[in-house]
């Protein structure tokens, strides 16, 4: 990248070769544009696939009961939607034949599921998990609900519808990428 289209315009001195890069597209097209410029090929106007899909999918659950992932851990506290939303959204659930699975990683998370799931038998907190069981998780749900997270980036890349909800950061550039992916955009965001 060049002087103008790097993050770093300073790392570009000491690049071989420099492409500029529109910054106002998404972060991934802007890689796409970026490698399609390096190695001296058309860029595909089509939208991106990350083709992964398929290699969690095996492992996923095929058969059974329908379920929904709400991923509602982040690093960031302001980008936490509050438990009371969470669980209203829960209990709005009820009486769908879905479960609501959910997914934690650190121990302070795991009680926030647990919080979540109290009272709600269709509600499962699920053990702690590597990052491909996860995905696997995420290939086999029906649609997710989650807070701006690497996640739901995972998400988008996995096909899985998502409902993505945005507080502090803006989407518009670094938004989830793909197929089916729904922005609650920020400025609707209700924080604790």
């Amino acid at each position: 990248m060049g002087w103008h289209s790097a993050r770093e315009p300073l790392a570009s001195l000491f690049y071989n070769c420099r492409h500029s890069i529109a910054k106002q597209q998404h972060a991934v097209e802007r890689t796409r544009e970026l490698f399609a410029k390096s190695l001296g090929y058309a860029k595909p106007q089509m939208q991106g696939d990350y083709a992964i899909s398929r290699h969690f999918l095996h492992g996923a659950e095929q058969a059974g009961t329908p379920y929904l992932i709400f991923l509602h851990a982040t690093t960031r506290d302001d980008k936490h939607w509050p438990e009371a939303h969470w669980r209203d959204l829960i209990g709005l659930l009820s009486g769908t034949g879905l479960r609501i699975r959910l997914p934690w990683g650190a121990p302070h998370e795991e009680a926030r599921a647990k919080r979540l799931a109290e009272g709600f038998d269709y509600v499962d907190v699920l053990p702690r998990m590597k990052l491909d069981g996860v995905a696997q998780e995420l290939a086999g749900a029906t649609a997710v609900v989650s807070v701006d997270t690497g996640l739901s980036h995972l998400t988008a890349a996995l096909d899985r519808p998502n409902i993505t909800l945005y507080g502090p950061t803006d989407p518009g550039l670094i938004g989830g990428y793909g197929k089916n992916q729904y922005i609650w955009p920020p400025g609707t965001f209700i924080a604790s």
